[in-house]
């Protein structure tokens, strides 16, 4: 999933795969000037199973 977080930079999150473990990524990303996509070293990577905790966790920081 692609979000836009300003005029040039937006984040990606995905699903991946590290050793047979399986992690979602959320990273932070711009495009050079060819159009290639290129990350940042902001971001946050986690075990799915917390998932739904973390977004839990984002929807309540929004709303203080």
């Amino acid at each position: 999933m692609k979000i836009q977080k300003n005029k040039s930079n937006y984040l990606i999150v995905e699903q991946k795969e590290y050793e047979g473990n399986p992690y979602v990524d959320v990273r932070e990303c711009y495009d050079n000037e060819e159009g290639e996509r290129q990350f940042t070293k902001k971001g946050i990577t986690f075990n799915p199973k917390i998932a739904e905790q973390v977004a839990e966790a984002i929807l309540q920081a929004v709303k203080q």
